[in-house]
């Protein structure tokens, strides 16, 4: 795998998706029950914007860096800025990092990373948070594994690379795009993918379908 989230870490990209991910997960907290997170795809779970990565792109002017002058916001942006701003200055947090910032003690995230060094960043991120568990291995394999969680609720985040010739096969074997081993358990939740071209992201989207009944 040669793709490296750290030089797209903050675009433009990231914070539409980070703000619809505190969106769903606000939903989900509408109700006392608890839920599981499963990311299939979470990287390194946090990012230094000074490192050489996320500097030679300069994408992160494009994205949160912009938002830098918003003091207050309401509903999920405001959310979503706060728990930026608490990882401190040119620190941007990932998927996973977000999500345990935000769940409740009765709720549960499992990351999963395919590279070994990029989950052990992880695992150390994630280290303070008891209701999180970090897994190194293949999202998609992992994710159908994980469910259905104790809760029968949930979200899984889907943000693949890209960088295989048959991953749009494989995202359309995944829950929300037809994972028919999903889809035959009676399960109530949502699923979030991000669709990218090399260095874009076309679209991102955020619906009901293998899991049909939040």
């Amino acid at each position: 795998m040669n793709y490296r989230h750290g030089y797209h870490a903050g675009n433009f990209a990231d914070v539409v998706k980070h703000v619809v991910l505190v969106a769903i997960l606000s939903h989900l907290k509408k109700k006392d029950t608890g839920f599981s997170v499963i990311d299939s795809h979470a990287g390194r779970g946090l990012y230094d914007l000074r490192d050489a990565a996320p500097q030679a792109t300069g994408e992160a002017q494009g994205g949160i860096a912009r938002l830098a002058d918003i003091a207050a916001a309401d509903g999920a942006l405001g959310a979503y800025l706060d728990v930026v701003r608490e990882c401190g200055s040119q620190r941007y947090p990932g998927s996973p990092l977000i999500a345990a910032k935000l769940l409740r003690p009765q709720d549960r995230l499992a990351a999963i990373e395919k590279h070994p060094d990029e989950a052990a960043i992880l695992m150390d991120v994630l280290a303070p948070f008891r209701n999180a568990v970090t897994e190194t291995g293949d999202g998609y394999g992992r994710m159908v594994k994980l469910v259905p969680p104790p809760s029968r609720r949930g979200l899984i985040v889907i943000d693949p690379p890209f960088e295989a010739v048959d991953e749009f096969e494989m995202l359309a074997r995944a829950p929300g795009g037809g994972g028919a081993q999903i889809r035959q358990r009676d399960l109530s939740g949502l699923v979030s993918l991000s669709r990218k071209a090399p260095s874009t992201v076309l679209s991102a989207k955020c619906w009901q379908r293998a899991w049909p009944r939040p």
